[in-house]
């Protein structure tokens, strides 16, 4: 919808897609989305060791999310504007008003189906948020109702899950389990501690996790794998407690998920796709997208450095 939205209005598909991969990976550790509950299950694996009280973890889920916004809203806001979108506003102020019914036409009225969707979203969000209820059973709840009042094809919805990422999610736990056993685990933190000190640790892990994860799946693979790491990264560098385990935590995502504007990664590759651009400008896209998704590994890493090991944030 916004990439077709930005060929109407005149506006730049690489522009676009900045705003769009940055605000879907900002918002993507809320304590209810897929990635949030993978990170935060994670964290909550190795929370005991590092001394985090298991009431602590429902504010610390928070804690991980706004980091990863603020980060997001930070790198990708100005990448925006400093690649052609402070222009395109500037050109556009002094330019006829848009007419939005044109742009986005006036949808139909919801009818009761919709209108209990709604309702049931906002009944998890404020059960989750105000009453510490599990999301997840709270969504096999709402599922439940769902069936009951066929507000949808239940069996199509099934299908449509995406099964693929979820049975990879298991694997990968599987196969990080193994490698730890076999030792695997503790030489990676063995390799990264040699150029790590406790400021620089963020930074280095911030950069290392983007490098890979603009060829690879950010919440499949990279983060399985490094927030296991967590624990022995911090006993390696001599900064093992629970301020120090959340900032690496959050090195770790903001890292991981900067890079997904790379056409490799699944957010870049869906834009690409729906740019409303010939396919000459789409390999232009295509190129552009890499170079600067690539790049957005050393700016994780530096922004990781700044904000957690400098500033200590």
């Amino acid at each position: 919808m916004c990439m077709a939205i930005a060929g109407r209005i005149g506006l730049s598909p690489f522009c676009m897609t900045l705003l769009v991969v940055g605000a879907a990976n900002g918002a993507a550790f809320s304590p209810f989305s897929p990635t949030g509950i993978i990170s935060n299950g994670l964290i909550a694996g190795w929370a005991p060791q590092v001394g985090i009280p298991q009431e602590a973890l429902s504010g610390l889920g928070w804690k991980v999310h706004w980091n990863s916004e603020i980060a997001q809203s930070i790198v990708n806001f100005g990448g925006f504007f400093l690649t052609g979108g402070l222009a395109w506003m500037a050109k556009a102020k002094g330019g006829a008003d848009f007419d939005i019914d044109s742009i986005a036409p006036k949808p139909e009225p919801f009818n009761w189906k919709q209108k209990y969707t709604l309702l049931t979203m906002v009944v998890l969000v404020v059960g989750v948020i105000f009453f510490k209820l599990d999301v997840g059973m709270m969504a096999f709840v709402i599922g439940t109702t769902y069936i009951l009042f066929n507000i949808a094809d239940d069996g199509e919805a099934v299908k449509k899950m995406p099964w693929g990422v979820i049975v990879m999610v298991c694997g990968m736990s599987v196969l990080i389990n193994v490698m730890d056993k076999a030792g695997g685990l503790n030489a990676l933190i063995d390799m990264i501690a040699v150029v790590s000190n406790g400021i620089t640790i963020t930074g280095v892990v911030g950069f290392i996790a983007g490098l890979l994860s603009a060829y690879s799946s950010s919440s499949g693979v990279i983060m399985p794998m490094f927030l296991s790491m967590v624990p022995g990264l911090l006993e390696a560098v001599g900064t093992f407690d629970a301020e120090h385990a959340i900032r690496l935590a959050s090195s770790i995502n903001i890292g991981s998920h900067l890079v997904d504007t790379s056409p490799l990664s699944t957010l870049g590759a869906l834009c690409i796709a729906n740019a409303a651009v010939d396919d000459k400008a789409k390999g232009i896209l295509f190129r552009n997208l890499l170079l600067w998704g690539l790049s957005m590994s050393i700016v994780g890493g530096v922004v990781c450095y700044v904000a957690f090991g400098l500033l200590g944030r």
